[in-house]
């Protein structure tokens, strides 16, 4: 049932959420705020396996129009999975085009990209709720797929060199599975107990506890300090790669730690770009 969240093979758990931390991204451009996300990276095997996100593709296809050639989205194709119509089926034709000094456009290859998109989301508290973002988030990414096959290796380097010069890369850690998820099982959820690291955010008679009352004042100033650097679309970046709209949808105290010390690194990062410039 497409209502249900399935359990990924750890081979695959990376990718599965580089693929939904890029949901975060495509929804942050949406709504206008800036990321400097352009590569992921994740360890395996032993060794680090970088890869471009949707954003370092948008910086690799500008890099290739310097060289006088551009992509174009030519088709756009989307249809319900027969085999799963929570579900949709995308596709995305792409033409890589040589552009001479008078401005003709010389069609050299062309490549499709797919993606298979849920309609649906996993919140952080465990509910399934409809995705407003679905077809955004699937136009988007088949068309970055497709992209990511015509893009000479060199000028992927270059990015990839780029970013870790930069800062612009993001860690993934695969020991649990991301909060947007697309997949499915039909493995019932169980129910745990509260613990003491899982305490709600009020007690029995609805006052705040002396912890959340806490996170949420230093998740205020930390926010402020974004807002002084001009860049407040990046802390709604970090709520949202952690799979949060708003800092108040965190209910569990190590939670509230996790969003708090990626806020602050996070913002360090800022200001040492801030001293640079």
């Amino acid at each position: 049932m497409s209502d249900e969240v399935a359990r990924v093979d750890k081979g695959s758990l990376p990718f599965v959420m580089m693929d939904a931390a890029d949901d975060a991204l495509i929804i942050a451009e949406l709504e206008g705020r800036i990321l400097e996300t352009w590569v992921y990276e994740f360890s395996s095997g032993g060794q680090k396996v970088q890869g471009l996100s949707k954003i370092g593709i948008d910086q690799a296809t500008r890099e290739l129009a310097k060289k006088g050639e551009v992509l174009r989205e030519l088709e756009h194709e989307y249809k319900i999975d027969p085999t799963d119509k929570g579900y949709m089926l995308f596709t995305v034709k792409v033409g890589r085009y040589a552009i001479s000094q008078n401005g003709q456009e010389i069609l050299l290859d062309t490549a499709i990209g797919a993606k298979r998109q849920w309609t649906k989301m996993l919140r952080r508290d465990g509910r399934v709720a409809p995705d407003p973002f679905w077809f955004e988030k699937g136009l988007a990414k088949a068309a970055r797929n497709a992209k990511h096959r015509l893009i000479p290796e060199e000028i992927k380097s270059k990015i990839l060199a780029f970013a870790k010069k930069k800062g612009r890369v993001q860690e993934i850690k695969p020991e649990q599975p991301p909060e947007s998820s697309s997949q499915q099982t039909s493995e019932p959820e169980t129910t745990q107990k509260p613990s003491k690291t899982t305490k709600p955010d009020t007690d029995k008679n609805g006052a705040s506890q002396g912890w959340y009352a806490l996170f949420i004042k230093n998740v205020q100033k930390i926010k402020g300090e974004f807002e002084e650097l001009n860049n407040v679309g990046a802390y709604y970046a970090v709520l949202g790669n952690l799979g949060y709209e708003h800092a108040n949808e965190v209910k569990k105290k190590d939670q509230a730690k996790e969003l708090y010390a990626e806020l602050k690194k996070q913002l360090k990062f800022l200001k040492e770009m801030e001293e640079e410039a």
